[in-house]
């Protein structure tokens, strides 16, 4: 090929136009909206926990549930929870009621001893009662807890509920109270280990944990007369009035009826609450003069029952009911919560009752103050949730736009 050729194949080659490739632009980098959002959502988690404490501010603003410490029953109770913490870690301060919750026998249900704070939706676990396993009475003001001892444990713990401290007092024998005094300083009591859980009557002074002796009779259940000075017993079938001595005042009669509770004496002196098969709540003349008393209300079990009023007594079952003893006219005021399955029932209801006649009845709070932990929970919980939804949000909204930028 001669060099003219040549030359004509390259101008033939140079006059073919060839496309040109567009050069490579390189995309904007992509903004990542989701890591400065998380990031202020992070820090401002962080200062808010620190600064603010939510667990102080939801605690503090539940001790008096908005009430203005008002003492009340809430219209419903809590269902059971795992998470409540005990007395001795987390102290409630003064309760209204002590009860059971759960009976052990279904799955995952661990009986509880629980208080409920006399001012809002706080719970927790008397630990020295479940521990101990031993009879326990809340005293009339709801500061204090008496836990009796069984076989083979002897003593009785007594704690105080505002500081979560217990004091324990030797005794020589397992130790069961069944009543306070009304100036809240002595127990009466039963040494455990006798038939029918009955034995000689004892009173313990709590301020020097001295015990004396006041009768010898086979005693089941005692209660206190409003000034003090005598006392109900249960011996046997028998039911009778004693004085402090231990010296028999008055037989009030011996039969099916029996004294229900350390809170059966009315506040007039005039009647006892008592418990007949068949017959329900009923009442006895408590001061033996044959005095007609007021038809068997007919509800309830042999549970918590305590006066409201000279009147009108409060009792459990199912939930809490105040009935007129004159009319017989009953209403439930709080309901109880036993769980989706009906298994974790409420039962051992006590009551303070020095205070039930200025008890209110409220609507139960928002927020259930099972102790710190609980409350943590619950705080991350929430966290959680609203760092779900956030990132569900921006990821929608991304998409939304995405369509109308594709198209332009």
């Amino acid at each position: 090929m001669t060099d003219r050729t040549i030359e004509r194949v390259r101008a033939y080659i140079v006059a073919i136009e060839v496309p040109q490739r567009p050069a490579f632009v390189t995309p904007p980098p992509r903004r990542h909206r989701l890591v400065p959002v998380a990031a202020a959502l992070a820090v401002f988690a962080v200062l808010f926990i620190v600064v603010v404490r939510p667990d102080r501010v939801l605690l503090e603003a539940a001790s008096d549930g908005g009430t203005g410490q008002t003492w009340a029953f809430p219209d419903q109770f809590a269902a059971y929870s795992y998470l409540t913490a005990s007395v001795s870690e987390s102290p409630p301060g003064p309760v209204i009621a002590y009860y059971h919750q759960g009976c052990g026998c279904e799955l995952f249900d661990y009986p509880q001893t629980l208080v409920l704070s006399a001012f809002t939706d706080r719970y927790r676990r008397v630990d020295v009662a479940e521990n101990n396993s031993g009879p326990a009475l809340l005293s009339p003001a709801g500061d204090r807890v008496a836990v009796g001892s069984r076989i083979p444990l002897t003593g009785l713990s007594m704690v105080d509920l505002v500081t979560g401290q217990t004091k324990l007092f030797e005794t020589p024998r397992p130790f069961m109270p069944v009543a306070w005094s009304p100036n809240f300083r002595y127990l009466a009591g039963v040494w455990q280990g006798w038939q029918h859980d009955g034995g000689p009557l004892m009173l313990f002074d709590v301020d020097t944990g001295q015990v004396t002796q006041l009768s010898y009779l086979d005693v089941s259940m005692a209660a206190f007369s409003p000034d003090g000075t005598e006392l109900a017993v249960q011996n046997g079938n028998e039911l009778l009035v004693i004085d402090l001595f231990g010296n028999e005042r008055r037989k009030l009669g011996t039969g099916t009826q029996l004294l229900l509770n350390g809170s059966s004496w009315s506040p007039d002196g005039k009647l006892l609450i008592t418990w007949q098969d068949g017959q329900g709540l009923s009442f006895a003349d408590a001061t033996g003069t044959g005095a007609p008393v007021p038809a068997p209300l007919g509800i309830g079990g042999p549970q918590g029952a305590a006066w409201i009023s000279e009147r009108k007594v409060l009792t459990s079952g199912g939930g809490l009911i105040e009935s007129d003893v004159d009319t017989g006219v009953s209403r439930v005021i709080s309901r109880f919560n036993s769980g989706p399955f009906d298994n974790f029932h409420m039962g051992q209801m006590q009551f303070a009752y020095a205070m039930l006649p200025i008890v209110q009845v409220r609507p139960a709070g928002w927020f259930t103050d099972r102790g710190p932990l609980n409350t943590w929970l619950q705080l991350i919980s929430a966290g959680l949730v609203l760092a779900l939804l956030t990132w569900l949000g921006l990821r929608l909204a991304r998409r939304a736009r995405a369509p109308r930028a594709s198209s332009q």
